[in-house]
This record gives C-alpha cells, structure tokens and sequence, in this order.
C-alpha cells in the first residue's frame, strides 16, 4: 500500500509542476532589446539528400542479409541432423524450403501429424523469410550511390534576414511562472 502511495503523490506531484510551468500566452516583440535574456542559434538545417540513399542501401543490405542467415542457418543445421529425404532440399537457400514441403511425405495415422503440421508451418515461415531477406539483399546491392550527380538546388529561402530569439524566464499573472521567447516569428 505504501508503494501505491509514494507512486500516486509523486504522480500528483509531476502534474502540477508540469501544470504550474505550462502557459499559453506568447509575446513576440519587434526589436531584441533584452540584456538578460539567452540568445537562441538557428536550428541546424535539415538533413541534405546526400548520404540518405547510402544509408537506405546499408540498410536493405543488413536487413536482407540479416533475414537471410536468420533463417537460412537453422535449415542447413535441420538438414544436416534429420533422417527425412526431403529434408536435404533444405541446403539449398531461398528454394530449399519449399522443394522439401512439396516433397514431404504424406503425414499417416502412425505418425504424429500435429509435429508434421508444426514442421510445414516452420518450412513456410523459413521459405518466406529466405525470400524476403534475399529480396531485400538484391534491391541494396541494385540501389546506386549517384555519386556522380548533383544534389537538387535548394528550395529558395524568404527574403527576411534571420534574426536571434531570445529566451528568457518570465512572470505571468500573479503566481504563473513560465518561459517567453522574443524576436520575429
């Protein structure tokens, strides 16, 4: 019960400090003639198109060759230990799983059909997976780096000059505490 308490009162307790600091108000004010207050760079531009297809090709790359030894190692190690014929399909990547379900025996009333249909489920989910991984291995090896050309031009800026906003703590009201920002907006 105690725990229950202490998480209650310091629930209570972050709800009104995030009540107490929160404010709606915002004044703007044309000229930055505060001495006091903080002086805010410009936020860093948005990432450039150079370097994004690098990392979507390193990332198709490591996910599809991800993919491709998550599944394809645990079929290799089932083909090497099983005594089922079909099962040395499974060497074979990315159409091992699927000749072995097309080869599989029929499951029979002496053998134990919920492990055969356990089996087939484990050798689609193997085939679709060997499938995937080499789909997406393909489509980074294919992804060029464009080196060679050029990045689009950037989109014109507005003509206003871009000028510091400044931050400072402030008094809102007789007891609203809060931060206001000064500059052009």
């Amino acid at each position: 019960m105690r725990q229950h308490k202490g998480f209650v009162y310091g629930a209570a307790a972050l709800a009104v400090l995030a009540a107490t600091s929160w404010t709606t108000a915002s004044f703007a004010q044309e000229t930055g003639a505060l001495d006091q207050s903080i002086s805010m760079p410009p936020p860093p531009p948005p990432p450039g198109i150079e370097g994004s297809r690098t990392e979507t090709k390193d990332t198709l790359l490591g996910t599809g060759l991800f993919l491709l030894a998550v599944s394809y190692l645990p079929a290799v190690s089932v083909a090497a230990s099983s005594s089922v014929a079909a099962d040395q399909h499974l060497y074979a990547p990315i159409a091992g799983p699927w000749i072995d379900l097309a080869q599989r025996p029929a499951c029979n009333p002496p053998m134990n059909c919920e492990s055969e249909q356990t089996n087939r489920a484990l050798l689609e989910t193997s085939g679709i997976l060997q499938g995937v991984g080499a789909f997406l291995t393909v489509v980074g090896l294919l992804t060029g780096d464009d080196d060679d050309t050029p990045p689009p031009a950037p989109k014109p800026a507005r003509e206003a000059k871009a000028e510091p906003v400044h931050v400072t703590p402030a008094q809102f009201g007789a007891a609203g505490y809060g931060v206001a920002a000064f500059g052009k907006f």
